[in-house]
């Protein structure tokens, strides 16, 4: 018998131990694709509390999650993560019922495996159960590849920000999109 030389990849919704890790897979993603997130590598770099106080109340107040997708450790020692994903909802009680998906970034030897799509169906599931009818996103307008991810997944553009992220001079417009979920209150 044959056994696959696969590594096991676990999906799963983020505790408060993963902070450090994610704030460094958080701060690969802000360095490798700057054009792509309104974040600053230089500045989050320096702000790993920030992810333990967001960890933690996320996990204590119901209004968001981070997702992160994860692989054995090369040394044999553990997992690590390999790719991540956030919801959260606002806190105007009236906006409760829709969420924005942020930070989606996978490493790129992990690309073209489905783990962002996954990472989406974590997000929609806890959307789900939190009563969460619409889930929106922000795409840079020319990241083809993230933006067919997110129509795989039942996201539909309803509108474009000209100009939202400003890069290494140059302007770039951001994709608005949107998915309904099923679930919350009718």
């Amino acid at each position: 018998m044959r056994m696959s030389n696969k590594p096991q990849i676990v999906i799963r919704e983020a505790t408060e131990a993963d902070g450090p890790a994610l704030h460094a897979l958080h701060v690969e993603a802000l360095r490798r694709h700057p054009e792509a997130f309104a974040a600053d590598a230089e500045r989050t770099q320096g702000d790993q509390p920030a992810w333990i106080w967001r960890l933690r109340r996320n996990l204590s107040e119901g209004m968001g999650t981070i997702c992160l997708a994860e692989v054995p450790a090369p040394e044999g020692h553990g997992r690590q993560p390999v790719a991540m994903s956030g919801i959260y909802r606002r806190t105007l009680r009236r906006m409760q019922h829709t969420a924005t998906v942020w930070g989606c970034y996978v490493r790129p030897a992990w690309r073209n495996h489905g783990l962002g799509g996954r990472l989406l169906e974590v997000c929609a599931d806890w959307a789900a159960r939190h009563d969460v009818r619409l889930m929106r996103l922000a795409v840079v307008a020319d990241n083809t590849a993230a933006i067919r991810c997110y129509s795989r997944h039942g996201f539909r553009v309803y509108g474009v920000e000209p100009e939202a992220l400003f890069y290494d001079g140059a302007y770039h417009d951001e994709l608005l999109m949107v998915r309904r979920v099923s679930g919350g209150k009718e």
